[in-house]
């Protein structure tokens, strides 16, 4: 975590002490902002360089009046858009002559039938839906804005069902230089981190990846990938079932 600016963690339990286990190991500089628990009793939070990074005053959650739930629909998609199972986290900092909107997102996995596809498609169109809107806005609180987090998205492709909604008005997604999945246990690209065009897009150096940690972390137990399954098992329950994706933003 030291070696970014700014982290966004995703299921951190309603119990939040490991994670200030982790923060106390963190250089003095870093900070933590955390949501409170909401679905599974999760947290969203952020960890952040404050030599690098200054929070700014627009700190909450994407939400839509029940009024507009009706909004928030796709072809195909006979399902009804009732609101987040977990609220996407979102925080404005200031990152030299540039201010962004970081949201932290973990939107709903279910299982693979197809009402649970339908209602993950309409919480990522909610999130794409809420990005067009703070770009069309001129009260916008910040015009630059990244999306990131679990997006629970299978393939990041055209046709894959969550990468169509959450690209449909036109937030991006730029190739990566990895090929490794972010998922530990199966080939699935859950973790993203999406701009918008017209703008966060122009500070994207090209450099964005997946941290292959395999061979890095624990390694006897790894032991050069003969003992893959152990690993993972263990892996998922003492630090993540994901590999962490990360991006490299000038500014």
């Amino acid at each position: 975590i030291s070696w970014f600016d700014i982290v966004a963690v995703q299921e951190c339990r309603e119990d939040f002490a490991d994670l200030f286990d982790i923060h106390a190991r963190l250089p003095k500089s870093f900070k933590v902002l955390m949501s409170d628990a909401s679905g599974n009793n999760e947290r969203m939070a952020f960890l952040y360089d404050s030599k690098k990074l200054t929070l700014l005053e627009e700190v909450g959650e994407i939400a839509f009046p029940p009024s507009r739930f009706s909004s928030i629909k796709l072809p195909g998609v006979d399902a009804q858009f009732n609101g987040f199972d977990r609220t996407p986290y979102l925080a404005a900092f200031l990152m030299g002559n540039t201010s962004m909107m970081f949201v932290n997102v973990h939107l709903y996995y279910g299982d693979e039938t197809p009402a649970s596809i339908a209602r993950r498609s309409l919480e990522t169109f909610a999130v794409a839906k809420w990005a067009d809107l703070r770009k069309k806005s001129t009260l916008s609180f910040t015009r630059e804005l990244v999306a990131m987090g679990d997006f629970n998205m299978p393939k990041c492709e055209v046709g894959d069902p969550i990468y169509n909604a959450l690209t449909k008005l036109g937030l991006e997604l730029p190739e990566h230089s990895t090929q490794i999945a972010s998922s530990i246990s199966s080939d699935a690209n859950y973790d993203q981190i999406a701009f918008l065009p017209q703008t966060t897009k122009d500070h994207f150096t090209g450099k964005k990846g997946v941290f292959d940690f395999d061979d890095a972390l624990f390694p006897a137990l790894w032991n050069d990938g003969t003992n893959a399954k152990d690993f993972k098992a263990y892996l998922r329950y003492y630090l993540s079932d994901h590999r962490p994706m990360w991006v490299q933003l000038a500014y």
